[in-house]
């Protein structure tokens, strides 16, 4: 039993925080339902005045249709009406450092949805840098500066990057950080590990470890957090900007069929977009992997050198999956351009269609490309599912024969190296995970900024 009294103060500290955390819960419920009882008394008191007034008429020898049952509804309306109405300019644009960290300023819309439904007034106005004609203006300028100097798709990437790139590079940070945070917190457990092993350690080292391994936790979080909103907002003002220059495009091209034109448009402007979920791996993995591996060389010595060993070995297969993932993204690119172009000749001469009677021959066409196009998908998928197994299998390989190779050279394996080695594997896999969908990603952005890049050099 002596041997556990160490760890009575880390579980009261882990209460005590645990019990803050849910006063504040608590404190903020009873704000929210304190003005939802007073909707709540005065709800039940409408109801009773229209029993009564239901009442009155059913014994004063009336109709039970005479009850107006729509004021009711007026009286719920009015009482929804005297909640304050949303809507209006963004109130993110005026917050300050603390409440966009801590997303108060949208406290103020989730009361008002919990206490009736939201309405289309209650939308706030987008920001004004995330607007779309913004997104387009700044576009424009960087895509006809660089389209005279490059005939290829790099005009459309650099035209891209300069306009957005700046912020998200900036995102990618936000990223960085949290993968660090996570190789810090592999460390603080192996300092907390080893405070627990030793009889004679003060105490208030362990609460120190505990404080700052809950610390690295919040920070985590919080950037973790920030880095979703903020790419997500990049993705959709990408995507707006690209499908406004696509669509002024559009209005100028008489010889380009309304499939094509609805693939620019709608299809590419998002494959080229989801592509920044992807991207920041080109610069995270290879900062992430090597931190993790200077930290697990510290720790477990030469054995650490074992997934750079199984990195390097799976080199040429990940080239020849990439090489395959792009041969099926255009073979797809093709196939679905073919498809959608026969569907669009035929429904804008379905009269004609109708007239010779050409309803079979053409349904045979249209199923024959989209079998093929069925056949392209399935290969690639296939190609998917080989290279998430290799990654699944490699991920649990690598913590067996590191470990393996550790215990080979003659070195004991203890909790202090175990654990924590084991949390910056878990860090380590995921990037190992994010390669193939980065290798999908990267095929179907190139396949969608050569297809975007010919349609808006069109004349």
């Amino acid at each position: 039993v002596e041997s556990y009294v160490g760890y009575y103060p880390l579980i009261l500290l882990f209460c005590l925080v645990e019990g803050v955390i849910l006063y504040f819960l608590q404190q903020a419920m009873e704000t929210i339902n304190g003005g939802n009882t007073e909707n709540t008394i005065s709800d039940v008191k409408n109801g009773k005045q229209n029993r009564n007034s239901k009442l009155s008429i059913l014994r004063s020898g009336g109709d039970e249709d005479q009850f107006d049952e729509e004021s009711l509804f007026e009286q719920q309306q009015q009482s929804s009406e005297e909640i304050e109405v949303l809507g209006g300019e963004h109130p993110e644009e005026k917050a300050g450092f603390w409440s966009k960290l801590t997303w108060s300023w949208f406290t103020k819309m989730i009361t008002v949805g919990y206490k009736r439904p939201l309405q289309l007034e209650d939308i706030y106005e987008a920001p004004l840098h995330s607007r779309p004609e913004t997104s387009y203006d700044r576009l424009r300028v960087h895509w006809d500066h660089y389209k005279q100097k490059r005939d290829d798709y790099f005009g459309l990437v650099f035209a891209v990057t300069k306009t957005f790139g700046l912020w998200y590079f900036l995102y990618v940070v936000y990223s960085f950080i949290t993968s660090t945070m996570g190789v810090v917190q592999a460390l603080l457990s192996s300092r907390l590990i080893s405070w627990a092993q030793k009889e004679d350690a003060p105490y208030y080292s362990g609460f120190v470890v505990v404080f700052f391994i809950f610390l690295c936790m919040v920070v985590s979080m919080i950037f973790k957090n920030r880095y979703y909103y903020d790419v997500e907002f990049l993705v959709q003002k990408i995507i707006s900007a690209l499908a406004v220059t696509t669509y002024h495009k559009s209005l100028r091209l008489n010889k380009v069929s309304k499939g094509t034109s609805n693939n620019a448009m709608q299809i590419d402007p998002r494959k080229i977009a989801i592509l920044c979920w992807s991207l920041q791996n080109i610069i995270i993995v290879p900062l992430q992997v090597g931190f993790t591996l200077i930290v697990l060389y510290l720790w477990l010595g030469v054995s650490a050198f074992v997934p750079v060993a199984c990195m390097v070995v799976l080199s040429p297969i990940n080239y020849i999956m990439f090489k395959a993932f792009h041969k099926h993204t255009e073979a797809l690119t093709k196939f679905s351009d073919r498809r959608i172009k026969k569907i669009t000749e035929a429904l804008n001469g379905i009269l004609v269609v109708k007239l010779f009677c050409w309803e079979d021959p053409i349904r045979d066409q249209i199923n024959k490309i989209r079998a093929e196009e069925i056949g392209v998908m399935k290969k690639y998928y296939n190609t998917l599912a080989i290279v998430c197994f290799i990654i699944d299998t490699l991920s649990s390989l690598l913590s067996v024969g590191t470990f393996t190779v550790y215990a080979l050279l003659g070195n004991k394996l203890d909790a202090a190296h175990i654990f924590p080695a084991l949390t910056l594997f878990v860090n380590l896999n995921w990037p190992l995970m994010q390669i193939p969908w980065l290798f999908s990603r990267l095929s179907e952005a190139r396949a969608s900024l050569i297809r975007l890049n010919k349609y808006l050099r069109r004349e």
